[in-house]
């Protein structure tokens, strides 16, 4: 019966990719301490994990090896304070970040990071586009070598020399398997006397939850650089990550299908408020900057604008009540009378 039961709540699990116990419970029509007991038989024999906030309890499948994204070249490092549920190593900063480890995992939570094969088709307007117009640059602590590498079950690196204006710049491609279907680029570029100090890395786009999404947003992008900067080391390559800095201006992109779908093309200037875009695949509104209000409030707007047509409906209909209120008090203390010639008003 319990086996059952098990594969129930992990068929459900399929399906939704991330539910609370209330969730599983309500869908399975089960008790919830009945449904608490298979999530528990399911964590143990290494089926599901299980994210807690509080109370709440979500929980998500784990990967099949298939779909694990790993980490290349683990170096010893120091970790602050580990979480089960994280897949890489956390940036050694108060606010910490957790990445989804399958596609379907959405943990509606403060410092949650989806899975790089999300795009904005698959979720709703509470996960925004996080992303930077520039680069991340970190010091380079010794210089490795720039032989290609491939490795068909970790990571991949090349390697190919230009000019940027009169100094050699050697420009690279980090592919790491199993967490983005693109490579990152780096650059490293010579100075006078021909040495390398500082190495740029372009960060991916993330999905993140959007409260407190700038903080995700630079503890992911941090992140992405020591992954990248891990795959190098293999190579005699050696950083000072306490250096790591953003070279440019965070954008924030929220799904709007609906409003976004009707703004055509327009004259953007530096200071609008919001920009619209519609070339990653659905349209959204993005906020350049730092402006977490406008980003909660463009991701709420669906429900402010209800709020308000239901304040206005309400606000309509005390006003027919206090109409119809007025008119029958009037006919009560004026009566009408059938002879106006009768009427003192008209003598």
């Amino acid at each position: 019966m319990s086996e059952n039961l098990d594969q129930d709540v992990y068929s459900l699990l399929q399906r939704l990719g991330t539910a609370t116990i209330n969730q599983l419970a309500s869908i399975l029509k089960r008790k919830h301490e009945t449904v608490s007991r298979a999530v528990l038989r399911l964590e143990e024999n290494g089926l599901v994990s299980i994210l807690k906030n509080g109370r709440t309890r979500y929980i998500s499948l784990r990967p099949s090896p298939a779909n694990k994204r790993v980490r290349p070249a683990v170096q010893k490092e120091g970790r602050k304070g580990g979480n089960d549920n994280e897949v890489y190593a956390r940036t050694s900063c108060d606010f910490s970040i957790t990445r989804a480890k399958i596609p379907a995992e959405r943990v509606p939570l403060d410092g949650f990071v989806l899975h790089p094969s999300v795009r904005g088709c698959d979720v709703g307007r509470e996960w925004v586009r996080v992303h930077n117009n520039g680069e991340y640059q970190v010091k380079i602590v010794q210089v490795g070598d720039f032989r290609s590498y491939n490795r068909n079950d970790d990571v991949a690196i090349s390697w190919d020399t230009a000019f940027l204006n009169t100094n050699k710049a050697y420009n690279g491609k980090v592919f790491l398997k199993d967490t983005d279907l693109s490579a990152y680029s780096v650059r490293a570029v010579e100075s006078k006397d021909g040495s390398l100090s500082i190495l740029s890395v372009w960060i991916h786009p993330r999905y993140v939850y959007y409260k407190n999404h700038e903080a995700t947003a630079y503890n992911e992008f941090t992140q992405q650089v020591k992954d990248v900067c891990k795959a190098l080391e293999v190579h005699g390559w050696q950083f000072d990550y306490d250096t790591i800095e953003m070279k440019g201006q965070l954008h924030t992109g929220i799904n709007d299908p609906i409003t976004g779908s009707q703004v055509g093309r327009y004259n953007q200037t530096p200071g609008d408020s919001l920009h619209f875009d519609h070339s990653h695949g659905i349209p959204e509104c993005e906020i350049y900057g730092s402006d977490p209000d406008t980003v909660e409030l463009m991701v709420n707007l669906p429900q402010v604008i209800r709020s308000m047509s239901e304040s206005l409906e309400m606000l309509t209909n005390l006003v027919n009540q206090i109409i119809e209120v007025q008119t029958k008090t009037v006919s009560i203390v004026i009566p009408k009378h059938q002879d106006n010639n009768n009427d003192i008003m008209f003598r």
